[in-house]
């Protein structure tokens, strides 16, 4: 689950809607076994709960700004709860009903807590006034571990304002698209979106053709207005602060239309390659990844797709003798906020090995193919982790006259061989003994011993083999106590071709 948490902010808007398409893209999202926390917006059930109960909804203007807020008391933060109750919350728990969800307020046990804001200086009649007791404020702390703990135990997380203020002993409300925000930083989440019904940011808020797609840190983006404004400063606090990939996607879809922000100006050197680096990709969470690339080069390839084991593939020419250029898209897991310099990028992927899958597609885009060839240029998943699920489907549903593998080995080096690897899950049982019992031997140190032998077995048959023992684990069923490990061999060409038969031999 590290780096692979989805956090989506929707307006209440969206989800009244009916034909509204986010909430049938995110139960695609749990069908694919991703974990996503749903943040609510609740203007819409704020309004609507008001009005069926004759309460009337109270704002301000600040005196600074000329922007309009919401003053709720001490209270009438309590109708704000309720609205979310009975409205939005409602109809989430509803419509996620086939799925295991958590879906409260923020206050509730305390998972999120905020601090109340300072008295709103307000515009009375063109003058400045101090208004106190508004219930509002922003967000101090997330419970980090009791929300992993949820995320472990259920498919989906909803969560929505109001919070819990410690000094007050009550609740404020808050910001929607900043409580996402500080839930995707610090939950290191992979990516950020915040759904909206509009296509994305304007150049010109009264042409929705006039589309930002990329955002930079030096764009100008004098012309965001309104509710839009809140929406960039959260992207902009999850832009500095955390390690997610982050969108503002419009027309209540995830997919149709989208802002992208990236962690760079828009002069950067080798921004490409820059951006492919900075969207996170951990493995089984490449389809982020692979849908950019699918976006960004499909035009300039004869055929691009995406397999069926999620292989981003790029094809060029349709000759009979295949070329294949082979890299790999996922990362192994850790929470690293990539550093982008003039020069340089330091993030995860920027060695191994996205540099060099984008180094062979850019040279794919160079290549004249001649007529007698086709290019085969294939991101792989899964590559890190024991599944290797990307190769295996190459290896059954491509064929190719040549191959050459993308893996990092220096800008002046070339990789003419790579070790095997054979990965071993050993487990041995016991019966149960008293630890101070004569010449008791503890599971563990039973399974190290044998751990040992096996090493050296395999070394006498493969001189330059090397071992990795991967983890170690105990477990107690029944009389009997087990401990079981996986190890790694890494074997030379010197290996014999009988390896795991003699292994199992052994």
């Amino acid at each position: 689950m590290e780096n692979s948490i989805y956090v989506i902010k929707v307006g209440s808007d969206s989800v009244y809607q009916k034909d509204s398409p986010i909430l049938s893209e995110i139960k695609d999202l749990l069908d694919k076994n991703k974990k996503v926390i749903l943040v609510s917006g609740g203007a819409r059930s704020i309004k609507d709960y008001y009005y069926e109960n004759s309460i009337e909804e109270k704002f301000v203007t600040l005196y600074k700004n000329g922007d309009s807020v919401r003053f709720s008391n001490s209270e009438d933060i309590y109708n704000i709860k309720n609205a979310y109750l009975n409205g939005v919350l409602k109809i989430l728990k509803t419509e996620f009903s086939e799925y295991k969800i958590y879906c409260h307020t923020g206050d509730f046990n305390n998972l999120i807590s905020g601090e109340v804001g300072k008295p709103l200086k307000i515009n009375q009649n063109g003058k400045p006034q101090i208004l106190r007791g508004s219930h509002y404020g922003t967000i101090k702390s997330i419970s980090e571990k009791n929300v992993r703990n949820l995320l472990a135990i259920n498919d989906l997380i909803i969560l929505s304002p109001p919070v819990y203020e410690e000094s007050l002993k009550s609740i404020i409300n808050v910001d929607a698209d900043m409580l996402a925000s500080h839930l995707a930083v610090s939950l290191k989440a992979a990516h950020l979106r915040f759904v909206t019904s509009s296509p994305g940011i304007l150049k010109n808020i009264n042409d929705s053709e006039s589309l930002i797609k990329d955002i930079y840190l030096n764009s100008d983006l004098t012309s965001v207005k309104g509710r839009m404004k809140q929406k960039v400063r959260a992207a902009n606090f999850a832009l500095k602060n955390g390690y997610c990939d982050i969108q503002i996607c419009g027309y209540n879809s995830l997919y149709k239309s989208h802002s992208t922000f990236w962690r760079m100006n828009s002069y950067t050197k080798n921004i490409d390659l820059k951006k492919v680096i900075n969207i996170p990709s951990v493995s089984t969470d490449e389809e982020v990844l692979s849908i950019y690339l699918l976006e960004k080069y499909k035009s300039v390839f004869d055929k691009s797709y995406i397999d069926n084991a999620g292989n981003i593939v790029f094809e060029k020419g349709n000759g009979s003798n295949t070329v294949l250029l082979l890299g790999h898209i996922d990362t192994v897991p850790y929470y690293w906020t990539p550093k982008n310099t003039e020069n340089n990028i330091f993030a995860r992927g920027s060695v191994d090995a996205k540099s060099s899958y984008f180094n062979f597609v850019q040279a794919a885009i160079n290549i004249s193919v001649p007529k007698n060839c086709k290019l085969l240029v294939i991101g792989a998943t899964e590559e890190e982790v024991s599944s290797s699920k990307g190769a295996f489907f190459v290896r059954d549903n491509y064929a190719a006259n040549h191959v050459i593998i993308g893996e990092p080995s220096g800008y002046n080096a070339l990789t003419l061989g790579y070790f095997g690897l054979t990965k071993l899950k050993l487990t041995i049982s016991k019966k149960r003994e008293h630890s101070a019992a004569k010449d008791s031997v503890g599971i563990i140190e039973m399974l190290l011993d044998y751990i040992e032998q096996l090493k050296a077995f395999i070394m006498d048959l493969d001189s330059q083999s090397l071992s990795t023992i991967l983890d170690i684990k105990k477990y107690k069923d029944n009389e009997k106590d087990f401990a079981t490990c996986t190890i790694n061999f890494r074997t030379s060409i010197k290996s014999p071709e009988n390896l795991m038969e003699q292994i199992f031999n052994f």
